[in-house]
C-alpha cells in the first residue's frame, strides 16, 4: 500500500473509534442518570416528598467529579455513590420534613466523626464508604476529615433522594494551624449543598451545620477532643459533572491500542 493511501486511513481509523465510544459513553451515562432519578423519586414517594424534575438527574446519579484550582495546583476528585448496593443510611422515619432529614443526616456524619486528616482515603470509592460506614455503626465513631464526611454525607442524602452537588472552599487564612489548645484551622474545606424546597441550601457535615443558603457555612465545632473552625472563606467553587470524562479513560486506551495494530499491520 502507498503511503499516500495509508495515511487517509490511519487519520480516520483512530477518530471512528473515539467517536464511537464517545456516544456510547454518553448513552450509558444518560441511562444511569435516568435510571438514578427513578431510584430517587420512588425513595422520595416512600418518604413523603415531591418527586424531582428531571434537570436534577445529574445530582442523584452514581459519580461525580469535583476540581479545585488553588495556583499551582489543581485538585480533582472523583466521588462515586453505590446506590443500589451501598451501606443502609441511618435510618429516618417516614413523613419528616426533606430539611429535617439533612439536619439528622448531617448530625449523624459530624457526631461520629474524629477528626484525623491522615485517615483520609486517596480515592473516594465504595469500599471506604463501606467500611466507615460500617465503622460509625458497629463502634460509634470512624476516622477522617472533611472529604470524607461530604462524601458520606452527599451519599446518604443521595440514598434518600436527596440531590446534593459538592462545595469546596479555601477559607480564609494561608496555612493550616493546630493550635496549643487542639484546635484545627482548614486549608482547603469540603461541603456539600442539598436541593430542598427548591433551593440549594449549604451543609457542612464536618460541623454537622445546615446553612441558610447557598453560601458557604462559616462556624466551629468540638469534637473528640478538637474544636474545628472553618473561618470565612477567600474563595470557593461548585462543580459536579453529569459525564465524568475520566471513565474515557479506559475506552481511548483500547482505542490506541487497535490503531497501533492497524498501523503496524500495514
Amino acid at each position: 500500500m502507498s503511503t499516500s493511501n495509508r495515511r487517509p486511513t490511519e487519520a480516520v481509523i483512530p477518530l471512528v473509534m473515539i467517536s464511537v465510544s464517545v456516544v456510547g459513553l454518553i448513552l450509558v451515562e444518560q441511562t444511569e442518570a435516568s435510571s438514578a432519578l427513578r431510584y430517587a423519586n420512588s425513595v422520595r414517594a416512600a418518604m413523603g416528598w415531591k418527586p424531582l424534575p428531571q434537570s436534577m438527574a445529574p445530582y442523584v446519579d452514581m459519580a461525580d467529579v469535583t476540581t479545585f484550582y488553588y495556583p499551582p495546583f489543581v485538585f480533582v476528585k472523583v466521588f462515586e455513590f453505590p446506590l443500589l448496593n451501598g451501606p443502609s443510611p441511618p435510618r429516618l422515619p417516614r413523613g419528616i420534613s426533606e430539611e429535617r432529614a439533612v439536619r439528622d443526616l448531617a448530625r449523624f456524619v459530624s457526631r461520629t466523626m474524629v477528626y484525623d486528616i491522615g485517615a483520609e482515603p486517596m480515592e473516594y470509592t465504595p469500599s471506604v464508604l463501606e467500611r466507615k460506614v460500617k465503622q460509625a455503626e458497629r463502634e460509634g465513631e470512624w476516622f477522617g476529615a472533611c472529604g470524607t464526611a461530604a462524601y458520606m454525607f452527599s451519599y446518604f442524602c443521595r440514598k434518600y433522594g436527596i440531590p446534593t452537588r459538592f462545595l469546596l472552599i479555601l477559607p480564609s487564612g494561608e496555612k493550616p494551624e493546630r493550635t496549643s489548645g487542639g484546635a484545627e484551622l482548614l486549608i482547603l474545606h469540603a461541603q456539600v449543598q442539598v436541593w430542598i424546597d427548591g433551593r440549594w441550601v449549604t451543609v457542612d457535615p464536618t460541623l454537622g451545620k445546615v446553612g441558610d443558603s447557598a453560601a458557604p457555612v462559616e462556624g466551629w465545632a468540638y469534637q473528640h477532643g478538637y474544636v474545628i473552625t472553618v473561618p470565612p472563606p477567600t474563595t470557593w467553587t461548585v462543580e459536579t459533572q453529569w459525564f465524568p470524562f475520566w471513565k474515557l479513560t479506559e475506552p481511548l486506551a483500547h482505542a490506541l491500542a487497535l490503531f497501533l495494530a492497524v498501523r503496524s499491520a500495514f
